[in-house]
């Protein structure tokens, strides 16, 4: 993982230019391989997952059942605009976990029991891939 993450941090300039199917199959679909997901089962990680009459990017699946959505967007994409639409999707599928990314920020969302969506009923957790500075 510590090499795959190296190779991402030397690479976010291209990455920025990339559009989001390119940052799916070049930042997202490695991250999941190497932390156990098999990316060409469907059983595991379900792409473009139907949530009504929209997809969200990845479902990603334990036993049949949706445990983690993702939803992926270009490198170069503020995140924040996206958020709403991702807790929906979660929310209403009853999705616990769900991480909103652009390949370089990850952010995780945690569904609070019993919520709904008008409160905060997602605990947000933020990770960021950053160049090395000298």
């Amino acid at each position: 993982m510590r090499a795959l993450i190296e190779r991402i941090k030397q690479n976010i300039p291209e990455y920025r230019a990339y559009d989001e199917a390119a940052t799916r199959n070049s930042i997202i679909l490695p991250i999941l391989s190497k932390l156990g997901w098999d990316i060409f089962s469907r059983d595991s990680v379900y792409p473009e997952y139907p949530v009504g009459s929209k997809r969200v990017d990845y479902s990603l699946r334990i036993l049949g059942q949706n445990r983690f959505f993702i939803e992926t967007k270009r490198c170069n994409v503020d995140l924040a605009c996206h958020q709403k639409q991702l807790l929906e999707y979660a929310f209403l599928f009853g999705v616990e976990l769900a991480c909103l990314t652009n390949g370089i920020t990850w952010q995780f969302f945690c569904l609070s029991r019993n919520a709904n969506m008008s409160n905060d009923c997602f605990t947000p957790l933020i990770l960021k891939i950053r160049t090395q500075t000298k």
